[in-house]
């Protein structure tokens, strides 16, 4: 076990491809045999060490998840949502810098490095370098209406990012129906419902499906989110800089919960003597876990359902955009591939590839695909 971190796989994706055969997934459910036989209190920085993007929200969760198995509901307190605010505000940037293709050497270092910078600092640059105004009036704007935030927004050429979202408009605004929103962290039945469905459905945790359909997470499904409904890529891109706004004012900005440490959340749920259940939402959508000990406090089972399943599903919502592309690799093919990545934001590596055409038919065809 040389390195925890280079056990998160990647996803292969072709453009014009039917679904299933448009997006292929080398992720594989490690947690399970790398937690097993471990006293409960190693398992939270077991997980941070294999998910280390967000290895914060992953230790949360563990935590949560290892104390409601052994009977102590004990919630996050504020020095945990304040870290899991300060990880996804710079998972949100990172995004925005690199994905984005902006450049991560116009952000400071002192934003990007582990300790939690300082609110006002923050919130200073993102109004100077990425907004070009206020954040609560692009936020009032944007919750109002987010469409019509984004065109004037990006008319107007501020920024440079109101620049970026202004050229890729034409290509990212059109329908894109999506999935269902997946918030069963909504309800308490729910969550016993999913914590069903993880501890009788083998392979569940990597092709996840809700009530037999899938579903989709991100920043437009937390539960402190009330804005309208998302119908294309350019909006989710919008959504994840809202969260990101929303994350760096205070937090007695507007209504309780709607900004600061305060606005994501997250919760557990005992399941039973030695089982128990976390959720938390973290940059990419909602992170789940299941866990089960033994009398002696060790691991039996433990199990770890992330965004990226949800999202990138063989059937789902990106596999469906993916399938309405043309299969030739133009460089617009390329751009709007990669906006469509942006958008869901997997946590693995992306390879985008053309799929020669032979293969193409016969999938289409229904032939067995290689």
């Amino acid at each position: 076990m040389s390195s925890l971190s280079g056990l998160g796989g990647s996803l292969q994706v072709r453009p014009g491809q039917p679904c299933p055969h448009n997006l292929r997934s080398s992720r594989r459910d490690w947690a399970g045999r790398l937690t097993i036989g471990l006293p409960a209190a190693a398992v939270p920085q077991r997980l941070a060490s294999m998910y280390g993007l967000c290895a914060h929200a992953q230790s949360l969760c563990a935590s949560l998840c290892v104390a409601a198995a052994q009977g102590r509901l004990t919630g996050s307190d504020g020095a945990a949502r304040r870290a899991l605010q300060w990880e996804t505000a710079r998972e949100h940037l990172r995004r925005i810098l690199l994905g984005w293709q902006l450049g991560l050497h116009l952000l400071p270092c002192s934003l990007l490095s582990a300790s939690q910078p300082e609110p006002a600092q923050l919130l200073a640059w993102l109004e100077k370098n990425l907004l070009a105004m206020p954040a609560t009036t692009w936020l009032s704007e944007w919750s109002r209406d987010p469409q019509a935030c984004l065109r004037q927004w990006s008319e107007e050429g501020g920024s440079r990012l109101a620049r970026l979202f202004a050229k890729n408009r034409a290509s990212a605004d059109q329908p894109l129906a999506g999935a269902p929103q997946l918030r069963p962290h909504a309800s308490s039945d729910d969550l016993h419902e999913l914590a069903l469905c993880m501890q009788t459905q083998p392979q569940f945790c990597l092709r996840p499906l809700w009530r037999g359909a899938c579903a989709e997470t991100g920043p437009w499904t937390r539960l402190n989110n009330s804005d309208p409904a998302l119908t294309s890529v350019w909006l989710r891109l919008g959504a994840r800089l809202a969260e990101l706004l929303r994350l760096a004012l205070p937090g007695d900005t507007g209504e309780p919960g709607q900004t600061g440490a305060d606005y994501l959340q997250a919760g557990q749920l005992s399941l039973g003597p030695g089982q128990g259940l976390a959720w938390v939402e973290m940059a990419r959508g909602l992170l789940v876990h299941r866990v089960v000990l033994d009398a002696t406090a060790r691991v039996n089972a433990c199990q770890v359902l992330a965004p990226t399943e949800w999202n990138f599903h063989a059937e789902g919502a990106v596999a469906q955009a993916l399938a309405a592309m043309p299969s030739t690799l133009t460089p617009w093919v390329l751009r709007d591939a990669r906006l469509l990545m942006s958008a869901y934001d997997p946590c693995v590596s992306v390879e985008i590839v053309e799929q020669p055409i032979d293969i193409l038919v016969a999938a289409a065809q229904g032939a067995p695909h290689a």
